[in-house]
C-alpha cells in the first residue's frame, strides 16, 4: 500500500502500518519495550507505556529495507512513523498472545 491509497482511505493505519511489521521488529520491539509491559498495556495507542521509550525502538533509525520500503511507497522515514510502526508491532504482540 502506497502513502496516497493511506491517505485517501484506502487503507487503515493498521494495514498501512503494518505492511513494515516483520519477525524482526517484532523481536526488536518485544526486547526494547518489554513483552510484560506490551502485554500489560491496557491503552488501546499504548499511552500507558511514555512517548520516550516508543522513540527509542527505533533510536538508531529504522532499518534500511525498512527505509527503502517507506520511499517505494512514497513516504519518508520519520520517528512518528517508526513509532506507528512499532506500535503495530505491539499490537500484533498483543492478538498473538491472545490467540
Amino acid at each position: 500500500m502506497t502513502r496516497k491509497q493511506y491517505l485517501d482511505g484506502d487503507c487503515t493505519h493498521r494495514e498501512y502500518y503494518a505492511q513494515y511489521v516483520n519477525k524482526k521488529v517484532l523481536s526488536h520491539v518485544k526486547k526494547d519495550i518489554g513483552e510484560d509491559r506490551i502485554l500489560t498495556s491496557i491503552d488501546p495507542n499504548f499511552a500507558d507505556i511514555n512517548l520516550k521509550a516508543w522513540d527509542s525502538v527505533f533510536f538508531f533509525g529504522l532499518p534500511k529495507y525498512i527505509r527503502n520500503e517507506l520511499r517505494n511507497n512514497g513516504d519518508f522515514p520519520t520517528i512518528a512513523g517508526a513509532v506507528c510502526i512499532a506500535k503495530e508491532a505491539a499490537r500484533q504482540i498483543q492478538e498473538e498472545t491472545d490467540a
